[in-house]
């Protein structure tokens, strides 16, 4: 029986709320890839293409939330009711209590399924031995059957992810340039809401997620594979992402939008035999551009909650010590 509490901005006191939960998730994927390398007018080319099913269907027959208590950090309890301010009689903590409480959150009756049908290629070109390109494409065709008791959050969409890279190499086997662009998308689960006051539990479905992301930089490999480095930047923003709603904290919304942007360094050196030493310098701003200005992880003009620090700095040597010569008599 999950519970969980929340705090009312400017009180000092945790909401108690308690919820029975009983979802039943089942999912089925096939996947069936196939890959060739050949040449087309003197180019080497290395193929795949792929097909994929994905099926999930998602069973709620759990309660709505409701609230209990409020407690604050020193263990008081009160049951001061958060939406009316009355004052409600004690609710135990116990199996029975608890019961009786959800008695009249009602009953969610969800039998939500989500497909998707896709297929894929990427081929990677050699046009020159100093100079490469990858092209790629991914469609998914995607059923969702949303609520069973709403018919109109039933949905059918169609999403396409290219993806382009260009390699060239001005030093063969020594230096190359890199640039890419990539379109993706996931598709986002099922959620489980509720009205503000915890009834009329329900499933809603949404759209995919989407990205965009250009990348670009330069990668050496130098004396002797005695240094190898790799130095990009990289811009990714994406959008519709599903968020807390403000004016209910059992329910979600979608359309999100978060940008993130930086670069990384990272340096491999042998200078000695057995001598190993790995560096590496990423910098990231990660900011969010629309989301619920009440919510930690998703205020706008803020790093979203969670993330690590912006910038990251590691080092790491080893060295391997070579055992002496034996001589065996």
């Amino acid at each position: 029986m999950p519970q969980v509490s929340l705090i009312i901005p400017g009180d000092t006191d945790f909401g108690h709320y308690f919820h029975k939960e009983q979802q039943t998730t089942n999912t089925i994927d096939i996947q069936q890839n196939f890959n060739g390398d050949f040449k087309i007018a003197g180019m080497r080319n290395r193929l795949l293409v792929g097909l994929d099913f994905y099926n999930r269907n998602i069973i709620d027959n759990g309660s709505g939330w409701m609230w209990a208590r409020n407690v604050n950090p020193q263990g008081d309890v009160n049951y001061v009711d958060p939406y009316t301010g009355d004052t409600t009689a004690t609710v135990d903590l116990t199996r029975a209590s608890i019961d009786n409480l959800l008695a009249g959150s009602g009953v969610a009756n969800s039998n939500i399924s989500n497909s998707s049908y896709s297929a894929y290629f990427s081929d990677v070109i050699n046009i020159t031995p100093a100079f490469s390109a990858m092209v790629s494409l991914r469609g998914d065709y995607f059923v969702s059957k949303g609520e069973v008791t709403t018919k109109g959050d039933d949905f059918n969409q169609f999403a396409v992810s290219p993806k382009i890279g260009l390699v060239y190499q001005p030093i063969l086997d020594k230096v190359s340039v890199f640039a890419n662009y990539m379109n993706a998308f996931i598709n986002v689960a099922p959620q489980s809401v509720a009205d503000e006051d915890g009834s009329n539990p329900r499933v809603i479905s949404f759209k995919p997620e989407h990205a965009d992301q250009w990348e670009f930089g330069v990668k050496a490999n130098l004396f002797s594979d005695k240094l190898n480095g790799t130095f990009s930047y990289y811009n990714i923003k994406v959008v519709d992402r599903v968020n807390p709603d403000p004016a209910n904290q059992n329910n979600v919304i979608q359309g999100g939008r978060v940008r993130s942007k930086g670069f990384e360094l990272d340096l491999n050196a042998n200078p000695a035999p057995g001598l190993n030493l790995i560096a590496g310098y990423s910098h990231n701003n990660i900011k969010t551009l629309k989301g619920a200005a009440t919510d930690f992880y998703s205020e706008p003009g803020r790093n979203p909650g969670g993330q690590g620090p912006q910038d990251q700095v590691n080092f790491w040597a080893t060295y391997k010590i070579k055992p002496p010569c034996q001589t065996y008599v």
